[in-house]
């Protein structure tokens, strides 16, 4: 499907490259695709099978991080993911790349090149086959692209296993160092030596690169070997047609920039303003005969919660545009089609549950069939094959305790450049909350392999003043046991903050540690570094650094809008606070409470001066309840000596 003008129409930011910024704060670089050392050893996940039956055919969309074993052997390497891929003809594909399955450079000198991954079949029985069965192998391909594309030094190849057992390359391409992306091209291979035809024939894709890592990337996807497997002559190319259609995207976040928001800041009036369309891209690969009747398409589209799987909450309003004359690719938005409800059921829920896992989930109510294949003018039918394996896509969201810009997944890491700089990330938060930790992604690197320690910090303004920092704490970071797993620290004492903040870090290591950097989603206004003591706002990295503030889920009561008689407006000042409370009315009794509903500070006595010394009670977050006769007032207090 080569539609080369699509590329100016929809370009998602996905670079593998090694950047470092004008001032040499920090730098962006591959990350690996590591797994936990917990799980199933890699060769435990191999399945043993003698041979397999034509057809062959896998579009990845059903498995995650490594290809399916039923079908491919010792390919543990190989990273199958949406994230390193742009318009692929559906949603997940197969990386080939400089790292192994442990997340290891092949080779840690960058000036190295050689063999990296390879993608290998399993044993196929061809036996019953000749040159005059049309067998033919097809696949479509996407070389990467930016700082670390594949050159013309670098290659994918692909090999066929002949009755000797020995591997004959029958087809090669090689890089073009592109800077930004292409669209996926399919190619056709045919088995045309009469050696191939046996009961132990293979096929094996390799790269060829640099080996130092995430660099000289190759995607493959929709890859098919069977008899009777012919393209179609289109007005653009030649290219296989089947009676399928996919999504290439899964569906963007609806709530404005975050991909995550805790369920108890969600306001009626935010809701109204920041509810969103969102988008995903559809794919139609019977090639010339999207405009046929019976194969339109059309969406069933819904929303519910995750933890609630019986109750729907609202359908989805869906529509769209193709993006071609033989409408093969489209682009679709969505919301909920009953915004008013939709609000309130999750402001109803917010009152009563601690969670919400938004599920965005899209189906397409298509023909998509059996998988068959046209042999001699007759369509033959596969029952363990379908193509309704890749009709439906789901987008998560959650409604927790935490913001997040990013998605969950890494497809780059940010890292410091030197002990002492800083990193923040700047968030609009709703309402007046209590910030109670950091969640953090360190992908498993060399860097990260061992504890290290940094400084998280939160800003409630970047400037150079250290009364801005809310928090300062050191923590340290242990090995990640899976791929995009998150660490959570909780502060010793909790921050409340209210509108606009920041959260980062101080690099504390000489040999700097990597941050997961999510480059399907785009915070970069928000991102923010400091080398010499002065902020500059980030100019060049598209992304999200995955670092993600952390809340209480407790509700508590602060009004003081509701007295026990008469509205009492009494104030205490200056909030935060270094010691000495002062009051704008004067009262009878006083308690201080700490969040967990302890009593720490007890008084009857206000003096005429209106000012009270509370410097024993510990920095902290506390609750001041206020009673004058019989009315009463609960305020937030932030004491910070």
């Amino acid at each position: 499907m080569k539609l080369n003008w699509l590329q100016n129409f929809y370009i998602i930011g996905l670079v593998f490259f090694s950047f470092m910024s004008a001032n040499a704060q920090i730098s962006e670089k591959a990350v690996p695709h590591y797994e936990s050392q917990n799980t199933p050893s890699l060769e435990q996940r191999i399945i043993e099978i003698d041979t397999i039956s034509l057809p062959f055919w896998d579009d990845f969309s059903n498995h995650s991080s490594f290809p399916d074993s039923s079908l491919w052997i010792n390919s543990q390497n190989v990273f199958v993911n949406s994230g390193y891929t742009y318009l692929p003809p559906s949603n997940k594909v197969a990386s080939l790349d400089g790292f192994d399955g442990q997340g290891l450079a092949y080779n840690t000198d960058a000036g190295d090149n050689g063999v990296g991954d390879s993608l290998v079949s399993q044993p196929i029985d061809l036996s019953n086959f000749t040159l005059n069965s049309n067998v033919n192998l097809s696949f479509f391909w996407q070389e990467g692209f930016g700082g670390f594309a594949p050159d013309n030094q670098d290659s994918l190849k692909l090999s066929f296993k002949n009755s000797e057992g020995k591997w004959i390359q029958v087809h090669g391409f090689s890089g073009n160092a592109r800077i930004e992306p292409s669209l996926f091209s399919q190619h056709f291979e045919r088995v045309n030596d009469s050696s191939f035809f046996h009961s132990g024939f293979q096929f094996k894709f390799e790269v060829s690169g640099n080996l130092a890592g995430d660099f000289d990337v190759w995607n493959l996807d929709y890859i098919y070997l069977n008899e009777g497997n012919t393209p179609v002559n289109t007005q653009d190319n030649a290219y296989d047609s089947y009676e399928d259609r996919t999504f290439s995207r899964k569906a963007s976040t609806p709530f404005k920039d975050y991909n995550a928001i805790p369920l108890h800041h969600l306001e009626a009036e935010w809701l109204d303003e920041n509810l969103q369309t969102s988008e995903f891209i559809y794919n139609n690969l019977w090639a010339g005969n999207a405009n046929n009747f019976s194969f339109g398409t059309e969406f069933f589209s819904v929303v519910f919660d995750t933890l609630k799987p019986n109750v729907i909450i609202d359908s989805l309003d869906v529509n769209g545009v193709f993006l071609t004359d033989l409408q093969d690719t489209a682009r679709f938005t969505f919301q909920a089609r009953n915004k008013t409800d939709f609000i309130n059921y999750l402001l109803t829920e917010k009152e009563t549950e601690d969670s919400v896992y938004l599920n965005f989930q899209f189906n397409l109510g298509t023909n998509d069939s059996l998988f068959f294949e046209t042999i001699d003018g007759v369509a033959r039918y596969y029952p363990d094959l379908s193509f309704r394996q890749n009709d439906t896509i789901s987008t998560i969201i959650p409604l927790h305790d935490y913001y997040a810009y990013d998605d969950g997944t890494a497809e780059s890491r940010v890292q410091l450049n030197s002990r002492n700089f800083l990193l923040a990330q700047g968030y609009e938060m709703i309402g007046e909350q209590i910030l109670t930790g950091i969640d953090i992604y360190t992908p498993n690197i060399a860097q990260n392999a061992s504890t290290q320690n940094i400084t998280l910090l939160v800003w409630n303004n970047l400037s150079t003043s250290t009364d801005d920092i809310l928090r300062a704490q050191n923590v340290l970071l242990n090995q990640s046991t899976a791929i995009n797993q998150f660490q959570r620290f909780e502060f010793d004492r909790p921050v409340m903050l209210r509108g606009d903040f920041y959260i980062g870090y101080r690099e504390e290591n000489d040999d700097p540690l990597s941050i997961g950097f999510d480059k399907n989603t785009n915070s970069a206004n928000n991102l923010f570094y400091n080398r010499s003591g002065s902020w500059e706002p980030n100019t060049v990295l598209q992304g999200s650094v995955m670092i993600r503030p952390v809340f209480n889920k407790s509700r508590i009561t602060v009004s003081n809008k509701k007295p026990l008689d008469n509205e009492w407006n009494i104030k205490v000042y200056p909030n935060p606070n270094r010691g000495k409370l002062k009051f704008t009315d004067s009262w009878d009794e006083i308690k201080i409470y700490d969040l967990q509903g302890r009593l720490q500070f007890q008084s009857n006595n206000f003096n005429q001066k209106g000012e009270l010394d509370i410097s024993a009670l510990s920095d902290n977050l506390y609750l001041v309840q206020i009673r004058k006769g019989n009315m009463m007032s609960t305020l937030k207090l932030f004491l910070d000596k």
